[in-house]
């Protein structure tokens, strides 16, 4: 009996211990995140290393036709004297900025025989256009391995170390998720309809905003990957963070944790939609690059890593049962931080280095000011929501931290994916994943009662 009492007892220590350096984490957090910025650009390996770690997506299998192909090939033979070695063109001369590559076609093979006389003759064998044909569509139908193989493949996105973390930070969130409390809310859905779609609206006008405001600028390519970079930003979901934010302000928690999980169910309809409207501002690679954000892939990456582990945490918490939950939940708490840091390092490990190595300090300071701008407007969409219902305190406290907070840990994973080594887009994600904390401890400060002063408060009185 005594030694269970013990167990206990250090159990307890610590929970407590995690509990404080939970707490600690959270008061710190945008600290941390500068130490994770500073480690990404003078040590970048470690991060490259884990970012690199991944599953390839289900391919079909090599499967041999069962018919067997003609060995009769034409033979064409051209000789002409080669002078100098031919030049492959790509597309835009500066690899900075022009990072969409298309894919190239398969060029036919070319036998090159060097005859004694200095002339090269070059022999291409290409197989009759009707055999070929022939050939592939018996493969076609013979192969229905390779048709269930290339639905699966459609079905699960690839696996990688940063999709993992993604969907184990959001199983996390959705833990401490109570049904309960969400039905209160859709019981009276006015203010949390109104605010996730305010969520979507006003980063939009913003981004219109900015789209005539930039017409001026020097370089054409830094304000488009502004305009996309915080483009992935607004169409993001709100950020799980939000809610520790709310409720260290005391602000109303279900309603926080409504408007989380509502933008989070809702993000494979809201995000493609909200690219379909911001395509309208770009230009043509950029435009590309938004139509590869509607693509169906995107929608079934957020099913996979942010709707599921969601609904996962929420179905987990229903068996384990409330007290459980609560028992753990520094522990689950402080894993989640410590998550989000090492995602936010491994993502900013492939950009933060080649971005300070040749630095655009107006490139940088624009990207700054601008996500400065969006973080604040987010805060004051909040607030006039809550003005315009005549919202408690609580509830705007709530509405302010959903509205400036989006998850952008999601939209790091996701652009890289989606446009790799694009390190002009993703900087105005790392900066608006700084900002935000920033704006949101200075509106805790300015606008919001704490809760700790809350507590001592009530119990004075």
């Amino acid at each position: 009996m005594q030694s269970m009492i013990t167990k206990n007892n250090i159990y307890d220590q610590f929970c407590n211990f995690f509990q404080s350096l939970q707490h600690l984490i959270h008061q710190r957090f945008i600290y941390l995140l500068i130490l994770m910025y500073i480690m990404a650009t003078f040590f970048p390996g470690f991060g490259q290393i884990l970012k690199n770690l991944r599953v390839p997506a289900i391919a079909p299998p090599a499967i041999a036709p069962l018919s067997i192909a003609s060995s009769e090939t034409k033979t064409i033979q051209t000789e002409k004297l080669i002078e100098t070695p031919s030049i492959t063109q790509t597309r835009g001369s500066d690899s900075k900025n022009n990072f969409f590559d298309k894919e190239n076609k398969e060029q036919p093979f070319e036998k090159v025989i060097k005859k004694p006389d200095g002339q090269i003759s070059i022999q291409a064998e290409i197989e009759p256009e009707s055999k070929s044909r022939s050939n592939e569509s018996k493969s076609v139908d013979l192969s229905w391995v390779t048709v269930i193989y290339s639905y699966l493949g459609a079905l699960i996105p690839e696996i990688n170390f940063s999709s993992i973390i993604l969907g184990v930070i959001l199983f996390l969130a959705g833990i401490h998720i109570q049904l309960g409390e969400l039905l209160n809310i859709i019981r009276s859905p006015r203010i949390l309809l109104a605010g996730v779609f305010a969520n979507l609206m006003f980063p939009i006008f913003f981004l219109f905003g900015l789209f005539f405001t930039l017409q001026t600028w020097h370089d054409p390519n830094e304000s488009q990957s502004l305009i996309l970079g915080l483009g992935i930003v607004a169409a993001m979901p709100i950020a799980g963070s939000s809610t520790a934010w709310s409720n260290q302000s005391s602000g109303n928690l279900a309603l926080s944790l409504g408007l989380v999980i509502t933008s989070t169910l809702l993000s494979p309809i809201t995000t493609p939609l909200a690219f379909s409207t911001i395509k309208i501002m770009a230009d043509a690679d950029y435009a590309e690059a938004m139509t590869r954000f509607t693509a169906p892939s995107t929608i079934v990456f957020l099913i996979w890593y942010v709707v599921f582990p969601s609904l996962a945490g929420m179905v987990v918490h229903r068996l384990a049962g409330a007290k459980w939950i609560q028992k753990n939940r520094s522990l689950s708490k402080l894993l989640s931080s410590v998550l989000v840091l090492l995602l936010c390092y491994i993502n900013a490990s492939n950009s933060l280095p080649s971005i300070f190595a040749e630095p655009d300090w107006d490139f940088l300071t624009m990207c700054i000011f601008f996500c400065l701008a969006l973080c604040i407007l987010g805060f004051f969409g909040g607030w006039l929501v809550s003005l315009f219902y005549h919202a408690t305190a609580a509830d705007r406290n709530s509405l302010m931290f959903g509205l400036g907070m989006n998850n952008n840990g999601t939209g790091l994973v996701i652009a890289d994916q989606i446009i790799p080594g694009a390190h002009s887009v993703l900087l105005p994600i790392l900066c608006y994943n700084l900002v935000q904390h920033f704006i949101a401890g200075l509106v805790q400060k300015l606008f919001c009662t704490p809760k700790a002063t809350v507590l001592e408060s009530t119990k004075s009185s």
